[in-house]
């Protein structure tokens, strides 16, 4: 049977996607469910012939078995941490992040905790007010308190994916003088003094961004850059991935095989390579993932198979899925639906397009790429954010090739760099491609492009219609014919664009307050459909947040009050407004904007919703219903960002999904 590996990597992936929504008792009944089913699908001789029901069912099973097992074996014993302080000793297993909030968080690993009956030998992230004086894998004795990270797989942000499910908060630490024997430890011994040299050689930004690219390390980028990426839907570039390594390794082996290096010595130079680009990244998920799909190809290239592209993402997603958890990464479901796009749609529009000038044939590659992946991902985008961006599309045009060359130089600073000549050759030249990715992000940004999104009920809406519609035109191609099945698939999409364009079009009366939240904060942004103002900006990720919904919208923000103030003076400084504060701002002197020494508000935005801050406490009053929002409660971060909506019919309050931001 064809795509053994399809049937059964697909429909484990699907069936956890599923079961990260339930309870485990849930996932306890669909395993006794699955399993009935697969035995009767393997006694009945006509659902046995066809094989793939059967390995689908057992797929299933495994998929139940396995949720099961690691919540009991895994998830369910570090609960006993949470609320409590604890002595610990433990050791740093990578490079410390700085959060957008200021904090230094390290990742840890256990040797032992204080308590009686609590797990001993966990990971988990440690954040901490100032920075902790220890190299990886220094042996530390630690003070800590214990949270959980998320209630859910899908609530964690990737973190029970590298099955991290505590966070902690450092009172005190000392070294104990024993050092933690790894093999890993050179290799973060490597990417800090990489680190240091990008940092020193190409400096700012830019030595940011080409470190970025290389590593996915994005602690050197300035939290303004980062910003523009994210507003253009660029960001996948600074994560490394299947893109990354295609260019590199797809290089090295063109190469090899032109210096007549023997095939086994050739795929084994790239095997090693991928192996150790994928310690040098800090095993990112990203990178497992696709250097799975890579193994399986040069394994190919050794057994002179040609290579079942589904099959192998087939297999690397049950490779994947023995986390059971590792499905409700965003990181992880977008980058199997774009593979799955690149794989059977951009194909398909690539025959239909037949350019034979070389440089325009690239770029059309690029976008028929673009067009598959933005089709095949929509359902997990809307699922996962709420709603999708069209402006990595336009942008990915000239990013993708800037970085794939940045990339390649990068890579060779990396490893020249020692050099002195080399060193400022490859510097400069990294230098000089980097700035231009970042101006153009930062013009690219700014601009109208940028804000447009679909999202919301009319994209749900739109969704809805494409899938009704396609499994119609899969019907009838199997009883009728290819013709009705071209003009249903036209339907549908036609339909998707009509529904999309009628629900846009209708204007919304309604007052908005969101709620930001970030790693230590709240910040509140007040808007209708034309006009904002945004209060306690204090983090980067609620600028970027608070950015978005400007763009999205083409709001025009009337002042930004309070918050941090370089915060503050950046996020104004980008939307032509004023800043109203009562901090000192005498350091603050690269932004030329307005601003009001002052601690209080009034704002009237169009007479729909007037705003007051006035001793600790921001209101926004519409239609007779006012919001109260103290700064006691905005100065803890909220488990859940949420959106209040006031119209004439009162007030109803949203969550928002925390992957949308």
């Amino acid at each position: 049977m064809k795509r053994v590996f399809a049937n059964i990597g697909f429909s484990v992936a699907v069936a956890l996607v599923v079961l990260n929504f339930m309870n485990v008792k849930a996932a306890l009944a669909a395993l006794v469910a699955s399993g009935v089913a697969f035995i009767v699908s393997v006694a009945v001789p006509k659902i046995r012939s066809g094989k793939a029901i059967s390995l689908c069912l057992l797929g299933v099973c495994f998929a139940c078995a396995l949720f099961a097992s690691f919540y009991y074996g895994t998830y369910l014993p570090q609960t006993k941490l949470f609320g409590k302080t604890a002595s610990v000793r433990a050791y740093i297993v990578d490079l410390p992040q700085k959060t957008s909030s200021g904090k230094y968080l390290y990742t840890v690993k256990t040797q032992s905790i204080s308590g009686s009956d609590v797990p001993q030998n966990i990971k988990f992230e440690m954040y901490s007010e100032s920075p902790v004086y220890a190299e990886a894998y220094d042996v530390l004795d630690m003070r800590v308190s214990f949270d959980s990270v998320a209630d859910n797989a899908y609530d964690s942000m990737g973190r029970f994916d590298d099955n991290i499910f505590v966070r902690g908060y450092l009172s005190d630490c000392a070294k104990t003088g024993e050092v933690v024997k790894s093999a890993n430890k050179p290799v973060v011994e490597l990417r800090a003094k990489l680190k240091k040299r990008f940092n020193s050689v190409i400096k700012n930004d830019e030595g940011g961004l080409a470190f970025a690219v290389l590593t996915g390390d994005k602690s050197l980028l300035g939290n303004e850059a980062y910003t523009a990426f994210r507003l253009c839907g660029a960001t996948h570039l600074m994560a490394v991935s299947g893109l990354h390594m295609s260019i590199l390794f797809g290089v090295l082996y063109s190469l090899l095989k032109k210096l007549l290096v023997p095939k086994v010595p050739r795929v084994s130079v790239c095997a090693v390579g991928i192996l150790f680009y994928i310690m040098l990244s800090g095993f990112s998920k990203s990178m497992i993932r696709c250097g799975i799909m890579m193994l399986v190809f040069l394994l190919g290239k050794l057994v002179k198979k040609k290579n079942d592209s589904l099959n192998s993402l087939g297999f690397a997603a049950f490779i994947v899925c023995l986390n059971p958890y590792a499905v409700a990464d965003a990181g992880a479901q977008l980058t199997f639906t774009a593979v799955l796009g690149l794989i059977t749609v951009a194909p398909h529009i690539q025959k239909k397009i037949k350019i034979k000038n070389k440089v325009f044939s690239y770029f059309a590659g690029i976008l028929c790429a673009s067009l598959a992946v933005t089709a095949t991902t929509l359902p997990s985008m809307y699922f996962l954010f709420g709603f999708v961006s069209f402006a990595g599309i336009a942008s990915n045009l000239l990013l993708i090739p800037l970085a794939t060359v940045l990339l390649v130089l990068s890579a060779l600073f990396a490893i020249l760099s020692s050099v002195p000549a080399f060193a400022w050759l490859f510097g400069n030249l990294c230098w000089l491609v980097s700035h231009a990715m970042l101006k153009f992000t930062d013009l690219f940004s700014r601009g109208t492009i940028a804000g447009i999104t679909v999202g919301g009920q009319k994209l749900a809406v739109a969704i809805c219609t494409i899938f009704l519609l396609f499994g119609t035109a899969f019907l009838i191609k199997a009883f009728a014919g290819k013709t009705q099945f071209k003009a249903c698939s036209f339907i549908a999409v036609a339909l998707a664009i009509s529904i999309t364009a009628v629900f846009g079009s209708f204007e919304n009366s309604s007052v908005y307050v969101r709620v930001l939240s970030g790693d230590e904060s709240c910040a509140v942004m007040v808007y209708n459909n034309k006009s904002a103002v945004v209060y306690g900006l204090r983090e980067y990720d609620q600028y970027y947040k608070a950015q978005k919904i400007a763009s999205e919208y083409n709001l025009n923000i009337e002042c930004v009050l309070g918050g941090d103030a370089e915060t503050a003076f950046a996020f104004a400084n980008r939307n032509n407004c004023k800043v109203i504060t009562s901090a000192d701002v005498s350091k603050i002197k690269k932004y030329d904007v307005p601003y009001m020494k002052s601690a209080d508000l009034t704002v009237d935005l169009q007479g729909t919703v007037v705003v007051k801050y006035n001793s600790g406490v921001f209101t926004a009053s519409s239609n007779g219903t006012e919001i109260v929002l103290s700064d006691e409660a905005l100065n803890n971060s909220a488990e859940y960002d949420c959106v209040y909506v006031i119209n004439k019919n009162g007030c109803v309050q949203r969550s928002v999904n925390k992957w949308a931001d």
